[in-house]
């Protein structure tokens, strides 16, 4: 009797161990399943204080390199190439600063696009654009000599930004601010004359109506790209109006990719 309830025993145990055996040949064999066929890590997106390497590229060369990324066929890199162009001549005999193009092209079709839009006089490479964190063309990151990313633009810029860049780059012919700004004193002078302007608050609704700027029409500042073609007309002068600067600042590079050209922020 005790001999068989022995043997029972054992039988019970050897049958357990062989499901546990079982189940962590199962649990392992997954692990290995998963971790074969999981995508892997999206990359960073490119950022300030994000260190960035380019196999060939130097960045002890000069204390500042502009980094701008390309690709053929991009619409915003085209029309961008004539902000590129003066950049190259702005930077023509200095040691402190240089630019940097990388493509993610093959290497004839990219040197022939960066002639296409005159980028010839730059030092160039074909990069995957992916691992250095560049998700959109075009890019422009400013890197210091030990390749610390200072500020990022990404898209095609507009006046306001392309001024952050030559500022960037202590260039002394930076764009007026009066290019995109607009003082109380020359709006009234504006409106007095006839001028045909639209003044855009980009405040919450609520802001508004407890107190705007007289015929001023509220769009937020989050629904202009969404709205402004139904409701703004391309040919008038359009002055944003608001209290947060970033606020109004994205509404700005909104509207200039909209094709809006006539924008001015209101300063007060």
């Amino acid at each position: 009797m005790t001999s068989q309830a022995t043997g029972s025993s054992k039988t019970r145990i050897g049958r357990l161990l062989n499901v546990a055996i079982i189940v962590m040949f199962l649990v392992v064999a997954g692990i290995v399943i998963k971790g074969s066929f999981s995508p892997p890590p999206e990359p960073p997106t490119l950022a300030p204080t994000a260190r960035i390497f380019v196999e060939g590229i130097d960045w002890a060369k000069s204390e500042q390199t502009l980094l701008v990324a390309v690709r053929k066929g991009c619409a915003y890199c085209s029309r961008s190439g004539r902000f590129y162009r003066k950049l190259v001549d702005g930077l023509k005999g200095r040691a402190d600063a240089r630019m940097v193009v990388v493509y993610p092209d093959e290497t004839s079709q990219g040197e022939a696009y960066l002639r296409e839009i005159g980028l010839t006089l730059v030092e160039s490479k074909r990069e995957t654009l992916a691992p250095l964190g560049i998700k959109l063309v075009p890019t422009l990151a400013l890197v210091n000599r030990n390749g610390m990313v200072g500020k990022v633009w990404v898209g095609e810029l507009s006046p306001k930004k392309e001024s952050e860049v030559m500022a960037a780059l202590q260039f002394k012919d930076t764009r007026a601010v009066s290019e995109w700004t607009i003082s109380e004193s020359d709006l009234k002078r504006r409106i007095a004359n006839r001028e045909e302007i639209i003044i855009l608050d980009l405040r919450e609704r609520e802001a508004y109506v407890n107190g705007h700027i007289d015929k001023a029409k509220n769009i937020p500042w989050d629904e202009v790209y969404a709205r402004a073609k139904n409701e703004l007309p391309q040919n008038q002068i359009i002055v944003l109006y608001s209290n947060d600067e970033i606020q109004a600042d994205i509404a700005y590079s909104d509207l200039f990719r909209l094709g809006y050209t006539n924008v001015l922020v209101y300063t007060g």
